[in-house]
């Protein structure tokens, strides 16, 4: 069945009165969806893999830059598989959960 599109979504999120922060025990699940919307999951990539174990922080301002450095990662894990698995990503979209959209390469 062909891929349309690549999923990702955190496990172990903290949830305090400021918001949803990652923890060093946090793991983006990846997942493949087909054209029946069937899931298959293909990577886990570990937050804690990512940045270190102190470095995770409830401060808001701080926990910016540690989210934008777990994202970029994950992305860079995401576009890893594609091309390993003749995947082109034609598109992205994140809103509470990360989607690339992608096609069989030419």
């Amino acid at each position: 069945m062909a891929v349309k599109r690549i999923n990702a979504y955190f496990t172990g999120v903290t949830e305090t009165d400021d918001g949803d922060f990652l923890t060093a025990e946090s793991v983006a699940v990846i997942s493949t969806v087909d054209e029946h919307d069937q899931y298959t999951e293909v990577l886990r990539l570990p937050a804690g893999d990512v940045i270190r174990a102190e470095e995770f922080t409830f401060d808001s301002d701080d926990y910016d830059i540690l989210f934008d450095r777990v994202v970029d990662e994950l992305d860079s894990t995401v576009e890893d598989y594609a091309q390993e698995n003749g995947l082109t990503i034609t598109g992205r979209d994140s809103d509470d959960q990360f989607s690339w959209d992608v096609e069989p390469a030419r």
